[in-house]
């Protein structure tokens, strides 16, 4: 196993440091690999999404990174198979319909079923 260099000893004294002054912390490794350009851009997009609201936890952040390596690696395998068309064409749009629903700023508050139950709970309740 390689010694780490002096950036790299210094980086993490500085990140654990910052980490016990309670600063912002930035990622210090280098082994979070960016996504390819191969990979759907519906997955490309929530996975960028996720990652950038797990900046603070860093342990949620490494294991997001590895969820993406997993599916640059699926893509890569599967590219040339027609069920790898069908299926990528429909999770494309359920998760263009999950990044929707992240980025509207007027979330659906209730669902229908609680509704119902506000609904039978409460008498005057009009919605």
């Amino acid at each position: 196993m390689p010694l780490p260099s002096l950036s790299e000893s210094l980086g993490r004294s500085k990140a654990r440091l910052k980490r016990w002054l309670n600063i912002d912390i930035k990622p210090t490794t280098q082994n979070i690999t960016p996504l390819v350009r191969d990979m759907c851009p519906s997955v490309r997009s929530l996975i960028a999404q996720i990652q950038s609201s797990a900046e603070v936890f860093g342990p949620l952040k490494s294991a997001i990174s590895e969820l993406a390596r997993v599916f640059e690696s699926y893509d890569a395998v599967s590219e040339g198979r027609s069920e790898y068309q069908e299926v990528r064409a429909s999770t494309d749009q359920v998760l263009k319909d999950i990044c929707d629903y992240v980025q509207s700023p007027t979330r659906q508050v209730m669902t229908d079923s609680m509704k119902l139950i506000c609904v039978y709970a409460h008498p005057d309740y009009r919605r």
